[in-house]
């Protein structure tokens, strides 16, 4: 069985979070697990721009964009930009919301 490239990707990405992440398709939960698909150690409270990115699926200057507008919550710490897992959700489930209306 060929693995496709997002396959490999998303395994890299979980290996590189190490024992942070466990991940699943998107379209497998609902609203009120949303919080748990990417479980998070007490280790790695905060995402750098660079794993959230991935997470996202969106470009480095389109997370950038999105902490400065408020549309994704971060949190500055000297010139670093971090994000709390939960927003990553809390965003994904506004975009859901909002794919829905239309």
């Amino acid at each position: 069985m060929n693995r496709s490239s997002s396959d490999a990707s998303t395994d890299a990405l979980v290996q590189e979070l190490g024992s942070h992440a466990s991940l699943r398709p998107a379209a497998s939960f609902t609203e009120q697990e949303a919080p748990h698909v990417l479980a998070v150690s007490e280790q790695a409270l905060l995402l750098r721009v660079s794993q959230a990115r991935r997470l996202l699926n969106r470009s480095r200057a389109r997370i950038y964009e999105m902490c400065a507008t408020g549309e994704l919550e971060s949190i500055r710490d000297g010139r670093s930009i971090l994000i709390p897992p939960d927003a990553l959700y809390a965003w994904i489930m506004r975009k859901r919301k909002q794919g829905r209306r239309r």
